[in-house]
């Protein structure tokens, strides 16, 4: 009886030790037993999420229309009332040719045949990809193709949340050794350093992760709508076939008078000047007539 009592007391002291020598070791250890316990919490969450399949999901879609315009003003309709929106739209109209016909003597036609397309891009909720997908078909005339694609990123998404997991117990134990070990400025520099470049690196990887989350939850679509060419035809005056202005026989005939007599004046009026000169030639000649007439006179007379 008493070799079955000394040997209980035995195995409980046996026990008691491996349960203090436990207890000790994750005293002195508290790191160690911190990321015991975070291995295991995220064991679990990696099978489950492997469990879980996710998709990431994009469409691209070429067709014509009856009206690029009005398509338009729907497509962005729908994606709003979805709860979705509108990232990129570029409508063009490009001329492809043009010309110009007489069609009278003062008036021309100008026909020009041009076409309209529109590139789009919208983001809409994952659930609610099918249901604008479909609403977007409505505007459908031709179909020329539909691209659906739906890729699975969940180890993607696994294998950065593991980078982060890595890097986290890096970063524990470099922060551990920092506060323990009492060492020289340089060597704690260089730690800390070490120690940024983790966390900048984490940092990152999570970056990445909510990205390919956003990308998830909202699904990217491409559009690219056209419609038939159109033919536009626009009256307008014709310019140079306008013919200057050309007065008739009577008043060309008015004007040339109405000159000649404006040039007879202006010489009149030239000549008036002189009026001076004109008198002293005029009384210099009769003088003269008069000393003429004298002198024959006296001749005869003689």
């Amino acid at each position: 009886m008493r070799n079955y009592l000394l040997l209980g007391v035995i195995l409980c002291s046996i026990l008691s030790c491996n349960q203090n020598q436990k207890d000790y070791e994750e005293t002195q250890n508290p790191v160690d037993s911190t990321l015991k316990q975070v291995n295991k919490v995220n064991d679990q969450e990696d099978k489950k999420e492997l469990r879980n399949r996710v998709f990431l999901k994009t469409a691209e879609i070429k067709f014509k229309v009856k009206d690029v315009v009005n398509s338009t003003y729907n497509i962005e309709n729908i994606c709003n009332a979805q709860g979705g929106f509108v990232t990129y739209s570029n409508l063009v109209s490009t001329i492809n040719k043009k010309e110009t016909i007489s069609t009278s003597v003062d008036s021309s036609v100008e026909i020009s045949n041009y076409s309209v397309s529109n590139s789009i891009t919208i983001r809409v909720p994952n659930n609610k990809l099918d249901t604008v997908l479909k609403d977007i078909a409505a505007n459908v005339d031709y179909l020329d193709s539909r691209i659906i694609k739906a890729d699975d990123v969940s180890l993607q998404l696994l294998a950065n949340r593991l980078t982060q997991k890595r890097i986290k117990k890096n970063a524990i134990r470099l922060s551990t050794a920092i506060d323990n070990n009492n060492k020289k400025l340089v060597e704690t520099t260089a730690a800390e350093d070490l120690l940024l470049s983790k966390e900048e690196q984490s940092d990152k990887s999570k970056i990445e992760n909510l990205s390919l989350t956003e990308q998830i939850n909202y699904s990217t679509v491409n559009l690219s709508i056209y419609q038939n060419d159109v033919t536009k035809r626009t009256m307008f005056a014709n310019e140079k076939a306008v013919k200057r202005y050309k007065p008739g026989f009577g008043s060309k005939m008015a004007d040339s008078l109405l000159f000649g007599w404006t040039i007879l004046t202006d010489i009149l009026i030239f000549f008036s000047k002189f009026w001076a000169i004109f008198l002293f030639v005029i009384l210099m000649y009769l003088l003269y007539k008069k000393f003429i007439k004298t002198k024959i006179t006296l001749f005869s007379k003689s």
